[in-house]
């Protein structure tokens, strides 16, 4: 009710300073009073009756009204002297009416005020006297359950008429009735009048899902009305008739017809009754898309949307899940199982189909499904999992090219690939501390999962991979059958008692029959993906200082935004972005809004530094994070300049102007500079996280030194609060800010848009820019380098690829120290 008190202001001074006034609509002489006023049409009629109510979203879609009677004479109007067309949807509509050889029309727009609150208007008109017309306002407010209140003038400026009125669901307390009984009521006043008049009153009773029955009494005419309505999937129609004379007349009598946008319950609809076949699939990613013709991605929102909304659907008894295509960092796994496990909850059965199966993919079929399904052909690429490396450092020796790695710990080994000829001890032992607890993650779900089938322990299964026959994963116990696709129909229907239906998932909207805000507090998610660097970023592929720091800023500076999540995916980079957007978050926890951080498959070196002046750290158990330490690259090419008789000359205005040149070396003064800023980057680094978390600044010391953690030994290390994904983030939030209902969220990646071309045209070719400018590094990450699959195999020369991606980001940053750690680990921080 926070905001109620702004918007009602806001709404008094339009109620000033706007024009309020209002037409003779079309079809409004076929409206029948039993379907309520003001406060309570929210569907075809919504325009004529009050434009507001459009902002609710349940009138979208096309509909039309003819009349079925004339003066107790059925038939006696010819069909076509009279109909109304309406077209409408959340922000407008359109209407026409035909009568008396007459053309009416009818333009409305909404605009939603907040949760509670929303207004709309119409401007209508005859023939073609546009200037002539009249205008309709409204106003629809919705505080509760319970209670619906809305006012409209019309008939302004010739015949100015107010209507007001009340709705009221006497049983919203109880689930199965809460919508299905409204009492309506509504009063009128004409300004030359002193007194209010009661106008209508109605009562509606949705008998059955989809049925619904109503009356009404019209007390200035003295008439009762009668109405009835019927629904099927999208499509609605109704009848109704006014009464006199105790009943012995008949007049207004008229039936319309609507096919909407969204979706409602329905009798037809038979529970459990149809199997969905789900191909919305691909490489899911943590952020949503950026625009139309951005790299295609499946959004991790958007799929978990896409099964709540089957959950929601009595009649989903099944799905199968195409899962060919279906890649996932390991992180998103736990994400996705409570996703499915509350959709199975509730009884709807799950079957995975793959002819050919990534591993995450693969994890998630077999800990979700009631059976896994594969092709005769297909491979089951499961066999744990690796990091591999390419070392340059002797090649470049041997070139003349001398890498100077400064580097706050051994275990910080961002820049190894380019300085050292072979893998560090440090190194090894962090990849083997983390992949091995990566390993065990997913051996114990794949355990729980397939217990009852498996031969031996998973850690056997998985060492006995990849399966590279459909066969061969039946043996192990991995699947349930071997099908053709044409045989899956039949298999599912006979898997799933009651099923007989089969059909492309409908992804129209269900809107809420309940009054009031769909949640509560509004919070902004705001994603960040990709390097931080200075400056501005290309939304979706990097972060940048500039602004990220500004959507934080926006956010804490917004009245309406109560909380702000942070979802992190990067393994971090610049200092100083780094600090920028710490800062902002440390400031919008000072205003009072909590931030709490989501981290997706990796929130690491700079990606923690940005998180951890946070309220609360939520990470994913297979989240990487950690590598709190700083590197430095420095290359020195004099000898490769000599080897090849270049020449160079210097001319400075002091000892060190040349700071940093790769034409020379540096000398030793200027190495004990450079690990002077590198130790004090990395003790504002620990300060940041001491000043932040329960942790003093030794205990931060002992877990930092570069070291690379998942997400559940983050959590016992002390580096985050609670493991789950951004679910569990917004659960968070709501406690935060005490909030009982659903929080409402809204969604944005900062940074600037890029158009490609060839992308918009589905035309394969390079989207890169030529430039490695500092604030150019759109797609440097090497967790974005696309593979290139040869068959089921691994993906062709990964290694080299995101050796070359780093020697880009590390070029593209001039040589500047970064808070940044080696990944792109295949099957873990992006699909094999």
């Amino acid at each position: 009710m926070k905001q109620v008190a702004p918007t009602l202001a806001l709404l008094l001074g339009l109620t000033v300073f706007f024009p309020w006034v209002a037409p003779a609509s079309p079809g409004y002489s076929l409206y029948n009073p039993a379907w309520g006023g003001p406060a309570l049409q929210d569907e075809l009629f919504t325009p004529l009756i009050n434009p507001a109510a459009l902002a609710q979203g349940k009138a979208s879609g096309f509909g039309f009204a003819l009349p079925l009677n004339e003066n107790d004479a059925p038939g006696q109007k010819d069909f076509g002297e009279e109909y109304h067309l309406l077209l409408n949807a959340s922000f407008g509509g359109y209407a026409l009416g035909y009568q008396d050889s007459t053309f009416t029309h009818l333009i409305s727009g909404a605009l939603p005020l907040g949760p509670y609150l929303s207004l709309g208007y119409s401007w209508s008109w005859e023939e073609s006297s546009f200037t002539d017309g009249h205008y309709q306002a409204g106003m629809l407010l919705r505080p509760g359950k319970a209670l619906s209140l809305g006012a409209v003038y019309r008939d302004l400026p010739d015949d100015p008429l107010l209507e007001a009125g009340l709705g009221f669901r006497p049983l919203w307390f109880n689930d199965h009735w809460g919508t299905r009984l409204t009492l309506d009521g509504n009063i009128r006043w004409i300004p030359d009048q002193s007194d209010f008049d009661v106008s209508t009153a109605s009562i509606t009773v949705e008998v059955l899902d989809g049925l619904r029955l109503s009356a009404g009494y019209d007390h200035q005419e003295e008439t009762l009305s009668l109405g009835a309505r019927f629904n099927l999937r999208q499509s609605e129609t109704g009848t109704s008739a006014a009464v006199k004379n105790s009943g012995k007349e008949l007049s207004n009598s008229m039936g319309y017809g609507f096919f909407r946008a969204t979706r409602r319950h329905t009798v037809l609809e038979r529970r459990g009754s149809e199997v969905i076949e789900y191909d919305r699939t691909g490489t899911i990613t943590s952020h949503p898309r950026v625009h139309r013709f951005s790299q295609p991605h499946l959004p991790l929102e958007t799929l978990i949307n896409d099964l709540e909304r089957f959950r929601d659907d009595p009649s989903v008894g099944a799905i199968l899940v195409n899962g060919t295509y279906l890649q996932a960092p390991l992180a998103y796994v736990s994400e996705l199982l409570e996703a499915f496990n509350r959709l199975r909850l509730q009884g709807t059965q799950i079957f995975f189909y793959f002819d050919w199966a990534d591993p995450v993919a693969y994890l998630l079929a077999a800990a979700v499904s009631d059976q896994v399904f594969f092709h005769p052909t297909a491979v089951l690429d499961l066999r744990g999992f690796a990091y591999s490396g390419v070392y340059l450092g002797q090649f470049l020796q041997n070139y003349g090219i001398q890498i100077y790695n400064y580097r706050s710990h051994e275990h910080k080994t961002a820049g190894d690939s380019l300085s050292e000829a072979a893998m560090t001890e440090a190194e090894r032992e962090g990849w083997e501390i983390l992949l091995e607890d990566l390993a065990d993650m997913y051996n114990e779900l794949l355990a729980a999962a397939r217990k009852p089938h498996l031969p031996k322990d998973a850690e056997e299964i998985v060492a006995d991979g990849p399966y590279l026959t459909a066969q061969g994963a039946l043996e192990a116990g991995l699947i349930d059958g071997i099908l053709y696709p044409d045989q899956l129909q039949e298999t599912i229907f006979l898997a799933a008692p009651g099923t007989e239906r089969w059909r492309k998932p409908d992804r129209t909207r269900r809107p809420p029959l309940a009054w009031g805000p769909e949640g509560g507090a509004l919070i902004q998610v705001i994603h960040g993906v990709g390097p931080i660097i200075p400056g501005e970023a290309i939304a979706g592929e990097s972060i940048g200082g500039e602004s990220f720091s500004r959507a934080i800023r926006e956010a804490r500076e917004n009245p309406f935004v109560q909380g702000i999540i942070l979802r992190i995916e990067t393994g971090g980079g610049a200092i100083t972005a780094s600090d920028q957007i710490a800062r902002e978050v440390s400031l919008a926890r000072a205003a009072g809004k909590p931030v709490v951080v989501s981290m997706g498959s990796i929130a690491a070196s700079g990606g923690y530094y940005i998180s951890a002046p946070a309220s609360h750290i939520v990470a994913n158990p297979a989240t990487i994070t950690g590598s709190i330490g700083v590197v430095a690259i420095q290359a020195d090419m004099e000898a490769l300049l000599e080897r090849f008789a270049i020449g160079t000359g210097t001319v400075r205005t002091a000892p060190k102007a040349d700071f940093g040149s790769i034409l020379r070396a540096p000398s030793p003064e200027e190495q004990d500079l450079w690990r002077a800023y590198i130790d004090d980057g990395y003790q504002r680094f620990i300060d940041i996280v001491a000043d932040s978390r329960p942790l003093s600044r030794e205990e931060v010391h002992q877990v930092a030194q570069g070291k690379v953690w998942t997400g559940r030994q983050a959590l016992d290390q002390g580096l985050v609060d609670s493991l789950g994904g951004l679910s569990q983030a917004e659960r968070v939030m709501a406690q935060l800010l005490d909030s009982s209902l659903p929080l409402r969220s809204i969604h944005t990646v900062p940074g600037n848009t890029r158009f490609d071309l060839n992308q918009a045209l589905g035309v394969a070719g390079g989207g890169g820019s030529s430039s490695l400018g500092r604030n150019s590094l759109a797609g440097l990450s090497p967790a974005r380098i696309p593979p290139v699959r040869l068959g089921p195999g691994r993906p062709l020369s990964r290694e080299l690829a995101e050796t070359l991606a780093e020697l880009q980001l590390l070029a593209a940053l001039e040589g500047a120290p970064l808070y940044l750690m080696p990944y792109g680990v295949p099957g873990v921080t992006s699909p094999r």
